[in-house]
């Protein structure tokens, strides 16, 4: 009997073990990608607002796209803008602080030519610049001086996302119970009984001898 009892409990445990052991279904929920200029690019790439500056009237977006050869395009289009509007993009400063007199610029861009412009530049220089980057615009000013005119903040430098490969990986107690599915049989010698009826006395168990499971083991009893 406790034998049996034994066998029992080690069933249930690689039962539960099992349960344990089985994925969840999880639900995933497709993200929805917004073109949207912002006011600060996310990770220097993106649509981006340029703003308008010292009341100059001259607005609009700059984009940059990773071509994936190891360059990137810049592209801006303004609104109000000159026949010709000197721009950069410099390096640890911000729209809100303006530019120093004296800092030149990391991209030293050719003209924008009545509000459009495209350029390509080295994509590791681009992402990889220290600090705040900005693009600034420049006009010429009613006292005939250069101005900025417009700017637009693109972030501090891209850090490159690992590639995270998401894959089930069992706990020790689950490899052991899948590397031995199989319950063990049970061996050795087993007790055989009988019983009778002692009249009122209820039911007698007798040992009968020994026996090897499970067919010769043929107990009688009451039933």
């Amino acid at each position: 009997m406790c034998l049996l009892r034994s066998f029992a409990w080690e069933l249930l445990f690689v039962l539960l073990i099992t349960s344990a052991c089985s994925p969840i279904p999880q639900s995933v929920v497709p993200t929805k990608l917004s073109m949207t200029p912002t006011n600060v690019a996310v990770a220097r790439y993106g649509p981006v607002k340029v703003e308008s500056v010292n009341n100059s009237g001259i607005s609009g977006t700059f984009t940059a796209r990773d071509n994936g050869d190891g360059t990137t395009l810049l592209e801006i289009k303004l609104d109000n803008a000159s026949d010709f509007n000197p721009w950069g993009i410099y390096a640890s400063i911000d729209c809100a602080n303006g530019v120093p007199l004296d800092l030149k610029p990391i991209f030293e861009l050719p003209d924008i030519e009545a509000g459009q412009k495209e350029e390509t530049v080295e994509t590791s220089t681009y992402e990889s610049l220290s600090g705040n980057l900005a693009l600034v615009v420049f006009a010429i000013a009613p006292n005939g001086n250069q101005q900025v005119a417009a700017c637009a903040d693109l972030g501090p430098p891209v850090i490159a996302a690992s590639k995270v490969n998401i894959t089930s990986t069992p706990s020790t107690d689950c490899q052991q119970a899948n590397t031995n599915p199989a319950i063990s049989r049970l061996t050795g010698n087993w007790l055989a009984f009988s019983a009778t009826r002692n009249g009122n006395a209820g039911w007698r168990w007798r040992r009968t001898g020994n026996c090897s499971p499970p067919a010769e083991c043929r107990g009688t009893g009451p039933g």
